[in-house]
């Protein structure tokens, strides 16, 4: 007889979230009781006074059932499933469903790629940008020689980590006036010489490259090398709408072409660039509106190292120190630059990994992950380029048991529809994270329902705080994968993947929720008070008992 082989999928997600628990204790007492304790075949454990725990036999296929019901539903019609439930704790798969065919797991990769960098980096690795400048600086605060900018790939200067673009560069003004340096006659130099020169992994699509999720990766990344466009209706009809840029920059050129039109009308906002550089059209039309109605649109950034650069330039002049050279990178293949040579104005350090890795795994940030990439590619290989760092993350994968030629891994952030992982391949990964020394601080950095990408999912449900996962989602695809404590405190890792829907992406994520619900709420064992059994004769309790 089953204890939980009811409906789930016939629930609505508000009952779930509700009164799971509720039911399911009236549904054992009321239907299921007088047949188990007539049973002699159960058995319960007395851990208090009070209670009595009964173990319940074959609840792995009445799990296995109830899931079945879900995917039942018809928004999976002409969907490609599949599923990977493994007890960590009992070393058992509990659900498995295409477990070994690939799908294209979008963020999913993220979890190969933070694991990765957490086992060849440390969770206290930080990355660091360096000023310095060589010269002749004179008494009189002339600076007769070249500003010089190093870093090792620092990417938090991020929309993710600070509101203020310019508080590095400010940090800077700051060393320099402590100095006494008002004027500099020589360069600002660029030492870009730390990755190689190659701005995208391979398989990123062309037309996403203008996307902020989409920013090309470099040793310098300002404001996620992206720039944000506010867009205000102008009170006038006919008349060209007001944008905004943050951060402010002469390196991008805006062409207007944004229209305001009379109320009450829908707003369309269209961006191009022309070619591969920072030109930009902005074309569409906005709502006129009395109280300066605003869309918010972000756009990636072209030669983010000319753009840092750039941006660096613009602090140093507003700050009244005389600036009249240019702006020169020192690439990969160039002379080398003798730091010794050179005197230290300013050393920033980043977070520390483990708060750059918490950061990717609840708000996605690509940037981060493919920075992360060329990380290790440089600390391992000496070479920082994508397909150093991949050959890692892969060999990695090796080590663990996960046969790399069995699945491919493209890019770090998931962002190329070239990568494939198996929903084994990636319940491996966490059963190996679980193991491994790191596992305490991983498992926080991923997100629990309401917060992150799961900020809108499963709250107020048995998951909210049994639930720790990572999301991945792209057109047509939708996975969440994890760990997941059951109502016994089991520990079980998880990944679901649903590739080439055309159903709303909602149903689908329902459809994952009712299935972490149910996984958090498996039990194998049922509690009850023994006031309950008073009606019962002594001798139908099992005489199995187990001390």
């Amino acid at each position: 007889m089953s204890f939980f082989n009811f409906s789930f999928a016939k629930l609505t997600k508000k009952y779930l979230f509700n009164h799971m628990k509720q039911y399911t204790l009236l549904f054992l007492i009321v239907t299921s009781l007088s047949i188990a304790l007539s049973q002699s075949s159960l058995t319960y454990t007395q851990f208090a006074n009070d209670t009595l725990y009964y173990v319940l036999p074959g609840q792995e296929k009445y799990l296995e059932s109830d899931i079945d019901d879900m995917l039942l539903d018809p928004s999976l019609l002409n969907a490609n499933v599949g599923i990977s439930v493994y007890s960590i704790t009992k070393r058992e798969y509990l659900y498995r469903k295409n477990s070994n065919k690939n799908y294209v797991p979008a963020s999913l990769n993220k979890l190969f790629t933070t694991f990765s960098s957490l086992f060849y980096l440390g969770s206290e690795y930080k990355y660091s940008t360096e000023f310095y400048y060589r010269g002749y600086l004179s008494d009189n605060g002339i600076l007769d020689g070249d500003l010089i900018v190093f870093s090792n790939g620092d990417p938090t200067l991020s929309n993710h980590i600070t509101s203020d673009s310019y508080s590095l560069f400010n940090s800077l003004i700051n060393s320099l006036d402590s100095i006494g340096i008002r004027k500099i006659t020589g360069n600002i130099i660029g030492d870009v010489s730390y990755f190689d020169n190659q701005h995208f992994p391979d398989g990123w699509q062309l037309n996403d490259l203008i996307y902020d999720f989409s920013a090309p990766i470099s040793v310098f990344n300002y404001h996620n090398n992206t720039s944000k466009a506010t867009i205000i209706s102008n009170n006038e009809i006919d008349e060209k709408a007001l944008i905004e840029i943050y951060p402010e920059s002469s390196f991008i050129d805006i062409e207007n072409d944004i229209s305001t039109i009379k109320g009450n009308s829908m707003s369309s906002i269209e961006i191009e660039r022309a070619n591969y550089g920072n030109n930009y059209r902005f074309s569409g039309y906005i709502s006129v509106n009395p109280n300066n109605y605003e869309i918010k649109k972000e756009f990636s950034i072209s030669n983010p190292e000319l753009y840092y650069l750039n941006g660096l330039k613009e602090v140093i002049l507003e700050s009244e120190i005389e600036f009249g050279g240019g702006i020169i990178l020192k690439q990969i293949d160039d002379p080398a630059i003798d730091y010794n040579e050179c005197v230290l104005l300013m050393d920033n350090k980043s977070i520390n990994l483990i708060d750059i890795i918490k950061i990717i795994n609840q708000k996605s940030d690509n940037l981060l992950a493919e920075t992360l990439v060329k990380t290790i590619a440089k600390e391992k290989t000496g070479i920082g380029s994508f397909e150093n760092g991949m050959g890692q993350i892969r060999k990695l994968s090796d080590d663990i048991g996960i046969n790399s030629k069995l699945i491919s891994l493209a890019d770090g952030s998931g962002l190329s529809r070239m990568n494939l992982l198996s929903p084994t391949s990636v319940t491996k990964l966490l059963t190996y994270i679980n193991k491994n020394t790191n596992y305490e601080s991983f498992y926080s950095t991923l997100p629990k329902p309401g917060v992150g990408t799961l900020e809108s999912r499963m709250k107020n449900s048995l998951a909210e705080n049994n639930l720790r996962a990572k999301t991945g989602s792209m057109n047509n695809i939708s996975n969440i994968a994890g760990f997941v404590k059951t109502e016994d405190g089991e520990l079980l890792a998880f990944c679901i993947m649903i590739n080439n829907f055309t159903s709303p992406i909602n149903s689908i994520r329902n459809i994952q929720d009712l299935i972490c619900m149910r996984l958090s709420a498996f039990t194998r064992e049922f509690k009850i008070k023994k006031d309950l059994l008073k009606d019962f004769p002594e001798k139908t309790i099992s005489p199995n008992k187990k001390d």
